[in-house]
């Protein structure tokens, strides 16, 4: 089952695309689970990354679908976006959030279950892996593909990432329970490593990117073990 939002602030326009998903569900034995939101501010509340989908109106009360786009990516930057707007104009601004494409109402079936199947299609070669995170007000999600390395400092979690470094209240003991199945690294009593990001190690030095991380005596072992096991050797 693919958990689908969408954003709509129009009965006749929610009604269609519910119809639409329907009809497309039952022609690839695929099922929904629909969540309907007529405003941006209600769909960020409380965000936990479990869309598979959403499908999102440009202009809506408040706030549009372009500025809620944006910071929808602050929090999920690979959950696929379409867009389906009478403001077709908007298009080409849709490469700044990474959309994954665009349907111009009024919405025709053909259309709609073209664009959405090779959404799906692209998804299917592409997965990823996430992890939600409770942030200050509402919940993060990162790819761990994403993830360099993380640290605990006292009682704080911080993600090194491709995109930035990401804060959170959490224990290294949360954090290895969902990584180590990810093949995430050991370093020391307060590190975590993803090894696609190792450089080199030498000694007790690890080089993860531009960052310099040293192995304790009590993980050296061990880390050396899995580390060669990642590489298959």
């Amino acid at each position: 089952m693919k958990n689908i939002a969408i954003i709509e602030d129009e009965e006749e326009a929610l009604k269609i695309l519910r119809g639409f998903l329907d009809r497309f569900g039952e022609e690839e034995k695929e099922q929904f689970h629909v969540a309907h939101f007529s405003d941006a501010f209600s769909f960020l509340e409380g965000y936990a990354g479990a869309y598979d989908l959403i499908l999102m109106d440009i202009m809506l009360p408040s706030l549009n679908g372009m500025e809620l786009a944006k910071r929808l990516r602050e929090l999920d930057k690979s959950v696929p976006i379409i867009f389906v707007t009478n403001m077709a104009q908007f298009a080409v601004k849709g490469y700044e959030v990474e959309a994954s494409d665009f349907i111009v109402k009024p919405v025709s079936y053909y259309d709609f279950s073209t664009k959405i199947k090779r959404t799906f299609e692209k998804t299917s070669e592409n997965p990823k892996h996430k992890i939600v995170l409770p942030g200050k007000k509402s919940m993060l999600v990162l790819d761990v593909s994403d993830i360099k390395w993380l640290e605990v400092i006292l009682r704080r979690l911080v993600y090194h990432t491709t995109g930035g470094d990401v804060e959170v209240y959490g224990t290294l003991k949360k954090a290895i329970a969902t990584l180590e199945r990810e093949h995430f690294i050991r370093a020391n009593r307060s590190v975590l490593i993803n090894p696609r990001f190792i450089t080199s190690v030498e000694g007790d030095a690890v080089k993860v990117g531009r960052d310099i991380i040293y192995l304790s005596r009590n993980y050296k072992k061990s880390f050396s073990i899995q580390l060669a096991k990642y590489f298959g050797e």
